[in-house]
This record gives C-alpha cells, sequence and structure tokens, in this order.
C-alpha cells in the first residue's frame, strides 16, 4: 500500500520532454505493454470520487517478463495533486481472479491497452502512456513526485504550461471523451 502523487500531461510535446529527460541524467527504466481491466458493479458500483478498481497485466518488454496484479486506487481529494492510496496485491492467474470477483458480484470488466516507456529523474517518475487510439486517442505523460513543491519545479524546467496539467483518473478522461 503506498501513496501516489501525480498529474496527467496532456497536450505539452510529449516527445520533446522525453528527449529532455534522455539529454539530462534521466534514467530509463524501461518499456511496458499493458493490459488495464477496470472493474465495476452495477448493483454497488464505485464511484469515481472514491476511486477505482483494477486488474493490470503487465508485459516488461526488456526482461520478458510478465505480472498480474489487482490494484484498488482509494482517491484522495487535493486540486493541485491527483492523490490516491494503492492497495495492491500480485495474483498468478488472470482468469480464477475474473471469475472470483464475478462471484462477488463484480460484473463490469473493461479492458483496455497501453504502451509505457519510463524514467525517473530528479526523484519523480515520468510515464509515457499511449492507449489504444479507440480508447484514448492522445498519448499523455503521469508525472509522479512526492510533493506539489517538485511538481512545480519539474513543470519550469520542463516549461510545461498549467493548461497542459490534469488531475483527472485514466477513467475520468475516457469518461470526458465519450461524452
Amino acid at each position: 500500500m503506498g501513496l501516489e502523487q501525480e498529474v496527467k500531461i496532456i497536450g505539452a510535446d510529449l516527445e520533446n520532454i522525453e528527449t529532455y529527460l534522455k539529454n539530462n541524467g534521466g534514467i530509463y527504466l524501461g518499456e511496458e505493454d499493458q493490459v488495464n481491466i477496470l472493474i465495476n458493479s452495477k448493483s454497488h458500483p464505485i464511484k469515481s470520487s472514491t476511486g477505482y478498481f483494477r486488474i493490470r497485466k503487465t508485459h516488461f518488454v526488456e526482461r520478458n517478463e510478465d505480472e498480474i496484479e489487482l490494484t484498488f486506487k482509494e482517491r484522495i481529494k487535493d486540486n493541485n495533486l491527483r492523490k490516491s492510496i494503492e492497495h495492491t496485491v500480485v495474483i498468478n492467474e488472470l482468469e480464477p481472479m475474473i471469475e472470483t470477483l464475478k462471484l462477488l458480484g463484480y460484473d463490469s470488466f473493461d479492458s483496455t491497452k497501453k504502451n509505457r516507456r519510463s524514467y525517473t529523474y530528479k526523484g519523480a517518475r515520468f510515464d509515457f502512456d499511449t492507449h489504444e487510439k479507440s480508447v484514448l486517442p492522445y498519448p499523455y505523460l503521469e508525472i509522479e513526485v512526492e510533493d506539489k513543491n517538485k511538481l512545480d519545479e519539474l513543470l519550469k524546467e520542463l516549461n510545461i504550461k498549467d493548461e497542459f496539467v490534469s488531475t483527472l483518473s485514466i477513467k475520468e478522461l475516457i469518461e470526458k471523451i465519450k461524452d
């Protein structure tokens, strides 16, 4: 269980930001291909203001290894950063977990695929995410930081304007596009 504090960068020149990180000491962590399954229930729905429930199957490209995690991201209200507490367990098999969740009353399993390239830079994590175009037609960057001051410092250094900064979750971004 860990506190996650992040923002999404949408509409900025992500290629330029990634090049800057590469050229200025950013440490490349690797590339992942992910399948994210958002889980919910019609009989006891999880509100976006509470958080969201997901299974993530990650293929680590360079290591050619897979990992499956079940996570509830509990949302904490903050206007400056998207804060959540991640309650995560590693699971061995996907299908038995889905069957168990169905028995518990979960009946919505929305699956999306994305590619992620990750870096660390000055104590922050940078995840460059590209979803299937039918789900989210544009790439974005997640910056995970320890505090708001660190975020402000990085946004200034990378010349990222406030208009590109979002605290919406991926679920909220997808819902916004559907509207």
